[in-house]
């Protein structure tokens, strides 16, 4: 194998009209490989070629397939198919003659699809939030605090009420479910008689 370098001078040289025994004196490589070099159009390696990812054998089965895909999605991860139980249900209750393999590749190829339009349903989607007055939505992270010149790290619950769009409401140190929101029922009723 000879560098890239000299590919190119014989290339160039070759292009020039020289020929091809001058070529292979100067460049310092037999005529054969010369030649070779001199009449080569593409030095890019070719592509691999892809596989036809489809099996006669097995398209008869793949709606099946996909519908009992399409149903583990609202299953238990440890209750969903394995390819090797696709494998065995096809063989015993459908008569499929084909190869695990195939099943295999079909399965795991059909999980990542599947997988990608969920994500691309989930990111293109939206929950509109409605909210009636009086409902609170809580929930509880996490902030620094200092107590007694002490700076501790607490869990604080966030309180929001988005009937009234107000989010800035107090924190307390501390989790605890019965959260409660001084002076609540006097902002909705005043928000009552504005309305």
């Amino acid at each position: 194998m000879i560098d890239v370098d000299k590919i190119e001078d014989i290339r160039r040289r070759a292009r020039g009209g020289e020929p091809i025994a001058a070529i292979a004196r100067a460049v310092g490589v037999s005529e054969p490989t010369a030649r070779k070099y001199a009449r080569m159009g593409d030095l890019s390696p070719e592509p691999p070629r892809r596989r036809e990812t489809g099996s006669e054998l097995l398209a008869p089965y793949e709606a099946t397939i996909d519908s009992w895909l399409d149903d583990d999605c609202r299953n238990w991860r440890k209750q969903r198919h394995t390819a090797v139980r696709v494998y065995v249900r096809l063989r015993d209750e459908l008569g499929y003659e084909g190869s695990y393999s195939t099943v295999q590749r079909y399965v795991r190829r059909r999980r990542e699809e599947m997988a990608r339009e969920r994500d691309r349903r989930d990111a293109e989607g939206f929950l509109a939030l409605s909210w009636l007055p009086g409902e609170v939505q809580v929930d509880f992270g996490e902030a620094d605090f200092r107590v007694r010149g002490v700076l501790t790290r607490g869990e604080v619950p966030d309180r929001h009420l988005p009937a009234l769009q107000r989010g800035a409401h107090p924190s307390l140190l501390g989790r605890d479910v019965r959260v409660r929101l001084p002076g609540a029922p006097q902002r909705l009723r005043v928000r009552g008689r504005r309305a």
